[in-house]
């Protein structure tokens, strides 16, 4: 009787972890991470349909999902998938109102409306939460809107129709002494 020692079984399977999946909104890019530990081969996929070598893949935009295939030699294979949906490149859009068009003598209430985010309004020093500015006098007004991946848009409308300075005459002609003369003015 002759006795073999095998050593060369391998029941462990590999544990797949992918790290590098954003929790919070981001604008940048997401560079995914796979580990299973030593001696495995990495695939991933963005279709299911193509391959590609490798246990990092970098991710632009909001994806369905993103599959990593994990081979060892002892012929376990582990497949795990993440999606990732917190990318946000787009910047918010901005709209300011209520600019006068023709002359006024009050005051001009400006209004900023955006599609998503937090909107803010530049007072001279700093920038402060709220989406109308009175305008009292001509100028510059500044809005901008942030959203939740941190995208800025910033918008500013100039105001020039309003004149709250009463107009002034002057009369000249007027004569200094007594006259039964007409008088040109």
């Amino acid at each position: 009787v002759e006795s073999v020692t095998v050593d060369k079984i391998d029941k462990e399977v590999p544990v797949l972890t992918i790290s590098g999946n954003p929790e919070m909104w981001t604008n940048q890019n997401v560079t995914l991470k796979a580990d299973a530990g030593e001696n495995v081969k990495f695939e991933y996929s963005y279709d299911e349909e193509s391959c590609y070598s490798g246990s990092e893949v970098v991710v632009t935009a909001t994806t369905p999902a993103v599959s990593f295939i994990a081979s060892e030699k002892g012929g376990h294979i582990v497949v795990e998938s993440v999606t990732v949906d917190k990318i946000d490149k787009v910047a918010p859009t901005l709209e300011i109102s209520g600019n006068a068009a023709e002359w006024t003598n009050q005051d001009v209430v400006l209004t900023a409306t955006a599609n998503e985010g937090t909107v803010e309004y530049y007072d001279g020093k700093d920038w402060v939460a709220g989406n109308r500015i009175t305008a009292t006098a001509n100028g510059t007004y500044q809005f901008r809107v942030t959203d939740k991946a941190g995208n800025v848009t910033e918008e500013s409308v100039e105001v020039t129709y309003i004149d709250k300075v009463a107009p002034t005459m002057e009369i000249n002609g007027n004569a200094i002494d007594w006259t039964n003369e007409n008088i040109v003015l």
